[in-house]
């Protein structure tokens, strides 16, 4: 930022020395009072550019500092809509993956039942019965066994010996 300085006023002006000047000492005193005035305007001056240029500064980092804080809501805002989209797209697909399952399972429970059958003469409630009867006792084995290793797993860990078969 430039600055210009004025001109010192007309009562600080410099008077050069003239030979009537009886006392060289006393005519110089003016040109140094004149000189430290200019100075301390000078420096006035200076300090007025600087407070300048010190709100000057502080308004630009004001609007920098609200374009950050616009930017960042817009991230924000930004980051929840992906967020949303994103929960929204899980929702679909763990839906659509249980009606999958779920279609799977029906499907495989029927040819199984319907295999039965065919195997029993077309008798279908002989075949549904047997499948329910594999479903429901494979079932059961699948927990009993797991009940069992946990049980193995348990004592194991405590340092006992291996469970007996009355323990469950």
């Amino acid at each position: 930022m430039n600055v210009q300085t004025p001109a010192p006023p007309e009562a600080l002006r410099v008077v050069p020395a003239t030979p009537e000047t009886e006392d060289p000492a006393a005519a110089a005193a003016p040109q140094r009072d004149a000189r430290a005035a200019h100075a301390l305007c000078e420096d006035a001056l200076s300090d007025s550019a600087a407070t300048l240029d010190l709100k000057a500064s502080a308004g630009r980092l004001v609007g920098a500092l609200r374009r950050l804080a616009r930017a960042e809501a817009l991230r924000a805002r930004f980051k929840v809509r992906e967020s949303v989209w994103s929960g929204a797209l899980v929702a679909w697909l763990a839906i659509a993956g249980v009606a999958a399952t779920a279609t799977a399972g029906v499907l495989l429970v029927s040819g199984l039942a319907d295999g039965f059958a065919a195997w029993f003469g077309g008798r279908a409630w002989a075949g549904n019965l047997a499948a329910a009867a594999l479903i429901f006792g494979g079932g059961f084995g699948v927990w009993a066994w797991k009940r069992r290793a946990d049980l193995r797993a348990m004592a194991a860990k405590a340092g006992l010996d291996e469970p007996s078969a009355r323990d469950g």
